[in-house]
């Protein structure tokens, strides 16, 4: 299991149109809690950025998606597992998905020396 390590930006639901197995086109909604995490660029200065983690269906079942719009603005650590895919048009790519129980972890968050 990774721990993704940062400053929490709450819930976001995106919706969208997948084929369904009859053929017609069928709404879903994805959960993610994003996550603002600070990584260095190509010329050595410190971006912030925005990663969403995807959340299981049991996760919000559970209700964790009300505790991290509960930690918006606080550090977290996020329990995540990688999923790679590739698609039949030839793209690839991976994505982050909440792990285990999907609870924050209470790890401390040390600012880097700079």
């Amino acid at each position: 299991m990774l721990t993704l390590l940062g400053m929490c930006d709450g819930v976001f639901v995106k919706t969208k149109e997948v084929r369904g197995r009859d053929g017609s086109n069928v709404q879903i909604k994805e959960h993610y809690v994003l996550i603002q995490v600070e990584e260095q660029n190509q010329y050595d200065r410190v971006e912030v950025k925005t990663r969403e983690v995807r959340m299981a269906k049991k996760h919000i079942d559970s209700g964790i998606d009300r505790l991290y719009d509960s930690l918006k603005g606080k550090p977290v650590a996020v329990p995540v597992y990688v999923q790679a895919w590739a698609s039949r048009a030839g793209n690839a790519g991976f994505d982050l998905w909440l792990s285990g129980d999907g609870k924050n972890a209470n790890v401390q968050l040390i600012p880097a020396e700079k």
